[in-house]
């Protein structure tokens, strides 16, 4: 057993957490990003465009994405608090 163990220590790599990891980032927000870069990107190639329905998908996008990071965020904080 002793030497599985040494085998697995010098093989194996320990993942060491990221100084700027967020830790109330969850998968939801990284849906809802990739969807914000999409519509930003579709807003620039219409930029000559000003009323092109995809400015105001953008816009509404990054309002919703903004709302729900600081919700995640009051909600982690509550649950912190609680613990």
């Amino acid at each position: 057993m002793g030497a599985i163990q040494a085998a697995i220590e010098k093989t194996v790599l320990m993942e060491q957490p990221s100084l700027h990891l967020c830790c109330w980032w969850n998968r939801g927000l990284s849906q809802l990003k990739q969807k914000m870069n999409w519509l930003a990107s579709q807003a620039y190639r219409f930029r000559a465009i000003t009323d092109h329905p995809s400015h105001a998908a953008d816009r509404s996008i990054r309002n919703t994405y903004r709302n729900e990071i600081k919700w995640v965020k009051e909600q982690h904080w509550s649950s912190f608090l609680e613990s």
